[in-house]
Formats: structure tokens, C-alpha cells, sequence
């Protein structure tokens, strides 16, 4: 409800996202958007739990405000691995499309949300690769919290 509130007020626009992501928590992200006053920025903090939750969050807060994310996501993912870019799927509109052949497991561990299947099982390099995709997607700049000058 506040964040209906927050999104209404803003009009919803991500200006940018800054992530930490260290091996020691707290991870966190910081999600920018531009009050109604130009000279006026708003700054979300996400401590998300675990790495799944972290990039959970992040997809939540893109898919509200880019239209159709988590299917460019997929697309732009599958892509990825197809060139040879990345090892391993990390979002797929069926849960088989996440099974590969090297050091991961077969059959990783995988959550249903936004009726696309999402890895789990991630590490802070994963968590990286996918925030990258994820804000490249969303045409939203992506930088570490150690760049955001306040």
C-alpha cells in the first residue's frame, strides 16, 4: 500500500540502482528515483536477506516499472548463455530451461515468480551478472553504493 502511495507520487521512475554485494552482509541495494521537484531525488533502501531475495526484490521493483521485464529479462538471459557469454540460465519461462550441464547442479534450485522460474541457488558473482542484465533490460543505470554520493 505505501509502495502503491510512493509509486503514484513518483511516477514511478528509476533513475538508478546501486548495489553492495559483499561476501559479509548486509547486502543492500539503493534504488534512485526523482521526487516531483527536479532538484529533489528519493533514495529506496532494500536489505534483502539472502542473495535470492536480492535479486527477488530487484525484479518486484523493475517488473512494476518497466512493462513486459521479466520477459525481456528471459530473452535477454537465454541470449546470453547462447553466445557463450554466460555459463548458466538464471530466469526462464519454463523451470527445465534452467537445467545445464557443468559444475552446477543438473537440476538447480529454482522459485516460480511472475510465472517465470528463477535460480536460487546463487553466489555473489551470479547475483552481479543478473543485476547487470536486469538493469541493462530496464535502460536503468547500475552502479556500486560506493559510487552514490549523497
Amino acid at each position: 500500500m505505501l509502495d502503491d502511495k510512493i509509486d503514484m507520487i513518483l511516477g514511478n521512475k528509476i533513475f538508478g540502482v546501486y548495489v553492495y554485494l559483499e561476501k559479509k552482509p548486509p547486502r543492500r541495494f539503493v534504488i534512485k528515483r526523482r521526487k516531483l521537484h527536479p532538484l529533489r531525488d528519493i533514495f529506496e533502501i532494500y536489505k534483502p536477506r539472502t542473495l535470492c531475495d536480492f535479486v527477488l526484490e530487484l525484479f518486484t521493483i523493475l517488473d512494476k516499472t518497466h512493462p513486459n521485464f521479466m520477459r525481456n529479462i528471459s530473452e535477454q538471459d537465454k541470449a546470453q548463455f547462447q553466445k557463450g557469454i554466460s555459463k548458466r540460465r538464471f530466469v526462464a519461462e519454463k523451470r527445465d530451461d534452467l537445467i545445464q550441464f557443468n559444475n552446477y547442479a543438473s537440476k538447480p534450485s529454482s522459485k516460480p515468480f511472475l510465472n517465470y522460474w528463477v535460480v536460487s541457488n546463487l553466489y555473489e558473482k551470479d547475483v552481479k551478472k543478473i543485476v547487470d542484465i536486469a538493469c541493462n533490460v530496464a535502460k536503468v543505470k547500475c552502479e556500486s553504493l560506493s559510487n552514490l554520493h549523497l
